[in-house]
């Protein structure tokens, strides 16, 4: 998006007082900036997976879909029945960071 199309953009819909052309013009924009982030990339095989990572995920089952949604640090130290918090920070949360 060139910034003077979005003042220009602005400009005509103030002139206008219709704000269509700017919402629409905004949802354009948003609509390619959302096209553009998604990188299709193939599925990791198990050769691409650092050691590490698959050994947290063989101590703790079923984390790897637990974390497919946002999570906070409290949620997944909970699923993975960790009351240290520095200990779950640096078994589990750090190498898995680390590997991306």
């Amino acid at each position: 998006m060139k910034v003077i199309t979005y003042y220009q953009v602005i400009a005509d819909s103030t002139a206008q007082t219709d704000c269509a052309f700017f919402i629409e013009f905004i949802l354009t924009v948003i609509e390619e900036t959302l096209s553009e982030s998604q990188i299709i990339t193939p599925q990791a095989t198990l050769q691409d997976i650092p050691q590490a990572v698959l050994e947290i995920m063989e101590q703790y089952p079923g984390l790897a879909e637990f974390y497919q949604y946002p999570r906070s640090r409290t949620e997944l130290q909970a699923f993975c029945h960790l009351s240290d918090r520095e200990h779950f920070r640096k078994a589990v949360l750090t190498p898995l960071l680390d590997a991306g």
